[in-house]
C-alpha cells in the first residue's frame, strides 16, 4: 500500500550522469590531458571520449584523443580552417618572394 503525501517539493530534473569539466580554456594547441580509465572498462572510456568531443564542440575547439596506458589523452589542436589559413599565408609569402626573386 502507498502512502499518499502532500507538500513535498520536486526536485530539480537531473538529465544523464554530472558533466566532467575539461580544462580547454586554459590549454594552448598542443598541450593535452589524461582522461584517467579508474577501473571502468571500455564502454565508460567510450563515453568519456564522447562527452570530450561534445564539450570541445561546444567551446569551439579542435581536439584530437588517443588511447594511452592509463586512459585516453586529449590534445589541443588548430581548427582545419586555422591550418588553411596559415597555408595560404605561407603560399603567398612564398608567391611574394618568388616574385622578387624572379625581378617581377
Amino acid at each position: 500500500m502507498y502512502t499518499i503525501e502532500q507538500g513535498i517539493e520536486i526536485p530539480k530534473k537531473e538529465v544523464g550522469r554530472p558533466k566532467q569539466a575539461f580544462p580547454y580554456q586554459q590549454m594552448r594547441v598542443g598541450d593535452s590531458f589524461l582522461i584517467k580509465q579508474n577501473g571502468g572498462g571500455k564502454k565508460t572510456l567510450h563515453l568519456k571520449r564522447v562527452e570530450a568531443f561534445a564539450q570541445a564542440r561546444k567551446h569551439g575547439i579542435a581536439i584530437t584523443t588517443r588511447s594511452v596506458p592509463g586512459g585516453i589523452r586529449v590534445w589541443k589542436i588548430r581548427k582545419p580552417y586555422e591550418r588553411q589559413q596559415v597555408t595560404q599565408q605561407e603560399e603567398a609569402k612564398h608567391v611574394s618572394t618568388m616574385s622578387r626573386a624572379n625581378g617581377q
